[in-house]
């Protein structure tokens, strides 16, 4: 490696680092340490099981009815974090940025797969730190408040090492990564698994039939299928189904068909929201141009329009490499994760529903696809001038994420004031179960349980010194002084 390059890549590390230490403080700055949301539905009975001593392999696989996930890996992690460190759900923020620093290295790993001592220029370096910082945005904040979405992060490492042991199959025919990659997708993220094995499966037949390597493909693809039937097989034999989503998601998949297809008129934004979100959100978008939001959002998603249009075409025009390949699977999980979420919830909520924050993980896919395929281009294709508008594309998403940063910093105290009404609100019910407080925030489900439960919740809590009740958590957050007092005294 020549000194340009040398130091291409450790400016590229300098950029990625900024990115990853800039999400992990707001992390901290807005994370919901308290049990908040559906992880109330984690505390009974899951967590009630673990207290007694009652835990099995059936736990862990255990998801309500509906459209719903049983999040193995989440558990696992509350359990340590219930036996160690007094249950803050700060603390699987951070894990949850952890996976996400793995997953990135692991997605700069299939980048370079092919051979990683080749040259690379400048610009190939910079859409990798663009594609940091599109990962690591706080385009969304409610991606760091909610550790539960946080932890999608664990999903996409697993992802992405199923794509590397892709790679390695066509490459070498050795598939018994692959396996191993898919299996530990279909455990960890449940029918997620159904999403990324098919946009994978989808990358390797596009590739075997454009590089003459379609044995190996239907070999891969053969694998990844019987992986995927092991890990349903494991949910078949131990999972169950307990309680349930909200009613109006309990639909057969003709109602959902039929919901869209009534919708026909909102198609175009099925598709503006998702690809213009996954570089400027609606928390971001309103925050920049205010009442001019429409507008700049019908233009970003009619350029990106013209971005994907541009990414096929490349996608036939280049030879298939390692690169080729991670561009092409992120894409088809970008569309996967849409239709996903049309059929699960817009058929039902309509269009207006896709600009939940917490989508936005899923819609940065399509931006780093779009990366992904010019840095495959620039390999492939020497002339400066590719290299100048990756250049150019790479620092104008990158300079995207100042404002979107700043913006962020600035609903920082916004949020950390709804935390502190969220614990307030959780001591004063833990006072008098009887009467929740007026204005209890919406994430904090306890107020709205019934009254048996939010009692058989709050002495678990209060009898193994947990959340509220721990000395641990109180020490770790000093800014939760009184909602503490409040929920301990006279205890």
């Amino acid at each position: 490696m020549h000194g340009p390059e040398r130091a291409s890549r450790a400016v590229m590390w300098c950029l990625v680092a900024l990115a990853f230490a800039n999400a992990v403080l707001h992390v901290r700055a807005v994370n919901w340490s308290l049990i908040a949301s559906d992880n109330w539905t984690m505390i009974h009975p899951f967590l009630a099981d673990a207290i007694a001593g009652r835990l099995d392999l059936g736990n862990f696989l255990v998801r309500r009815a509906g459209v719903d996930h049983a999040q193995p890996l989440n558990k696992l992690v509350m359990w340590l974090n219930y036996r160690y460190f007094g249950l803050d759900f700060m603390l699987e923020g951070f894990l949850a940025m952890a996976f996400g620093l793995a997953a990135l290295l692991v997605l700069y790993r299939a980048m370079v797969a092919e051979d990683s001592r080749a040259t690379r220029p400048p610009s190939f370096y910079l859409a990798f730190a663009a594609v940091a910082g599109v990962f690591y945005s706080l385009n969304s904040s409610f991606i760091y408040t909610y550790s539960m979405v946080t932890m999608w992060y664990a999903v996409y490492l697993l992802a992405f090492l199923m794509l590397v042991a892709g790679w390695h199959a066509l490459r070498r025919g050795v598939f018994w990564p692959l396996a191993a990659a898919t299996f530990a997708l279909g455990i960890v993220g449940d029918d997620s698994v159904y999403l990324d094995a098919a946009a994978l499966v989808l990358a390797l037949l596009f590739y075997g039939a454009r590089g003459n390597a379609m044995r190996r493909a239907w070999q891969a693809v053969a694998v990844i299928a019987v992986a995927v039937l092991l890990s349903r097989g494991v949910y078949w034999a131990f999972g169950e189904t307990s309680g349930t989503t909200q009613a109006m998601f309990n639909q057969p998949l003709t109602a959902r068909i039929e919901g869209l297809a009534a919708q026909w008129r909102d198609a175009w934004t099925w598709f503006a929201v998702p690809a213009s979100s996954g570089l400027l959100a609606g928390e971001s978008l309103h925050g920049l141009a205010g009442e001019h939001a429409s507008t700049v959002r019908a233009s970003l998603a009619l350029l990106l329009l013209v971005a994907h249009a541009w990414f096929w075409w490349a996608a036939l025009r280049l030879r298939p490499g390692a690169a080729w390949l991670a561009a092409t699977m992120l894409m088809l999980m970008f569309y996967a994760h849409v239709a996903a979420i049309l059929v699960a919830r817009i058929f039902v909520k309509g269009a207006p529903y896709l600009d939940q924050p917490r989508y936005v993980s899923f819609y940065q896919f399509g931006i780093i696809a779009l990366l992904l395929m010019g840095m495959a281009w620039v390999l492939q294709r020497p002339d400066a001038r590719y290299r100048r508008w990756l250049a150019a594309a790479a620092f104008a998403v990158l300079l995207v994420q100042v404002p979107a940063t700043y913006l962020a910093k600035h609903r920082e105290p916004r949020i950390d004031a709804h935390n502190r009404l969220m614990a307030m609100s959780m001591a004063a019910v833990a006072r008098d179960p009887l009467h929740p407080p007026a204005g209890c925030p919406l994430a904090m489900n306890l107020c709205t349980l019934p009254l048996e439960r939010r009692i058989e919740l709050l002495r678990l809590l209060r009898d193994n010194r947990l959340s509220l009740f721990s000395p641990q958590y109180a020490r770790r957050h000093p800014e939760d002084a009184a909602a503490v007092a409040l929920a301990t005294e006279g205890r």
